[in-house]
């Protein structure tokens, strides 16, 4: 058996599948009422995208238990998102692991983990 690593999502994708509406957020410093500095987090955009669920992990980790999900969105190419953005989906905030252009430039695909 031959697979192929070749992501090739180009043909497959169709505008009607990005139903999902997401929005892609940023923590960054900015400045109260009072003078004093606070994070918080800030959209930057709120594309539609594709979802697909990858993978469910519990674990326990220091006597607790944790559960890591593992999410990718297929979004209309963007420029200036990073790993360092988050992604917010029906009220869970997700982090962004690895940002993937697809070859024609059209689309990408951001790979994301949530853990409780």
């Amino acid at each position: 058996m031959i697979v192929s690593t070749n992501r090739q999502y180009d043909n497959s994708i169709h505008i009607g599948e990005l139903r999902n509406t997401i929005e892609i957020q940023e923590y960054k410093r900015v400045v109260n009422d009072y003078g004093g500095t606070e994070y918080e987090y800030n959209t930057v955009c709120t594309p539609r995208a594709k979802v697909k669920y990858i993978s469910t992990n519990e674990y326990l980790n220091n006597s607790s238990e944790s559960v890591s999900y593992l999410i990718k969105f297929i979004i209309r190419s963007r420029k200036n998102i990073t790993n360092d953005n988050y992604v917010l989906f029906q009220n869970e905030r997700y982090n962004i692991v690895h940002v993937y252009p697809f070859s024609n430039m059209k689309y990408m695909e951001l790979t994301c983990e949530r853990i409780k």
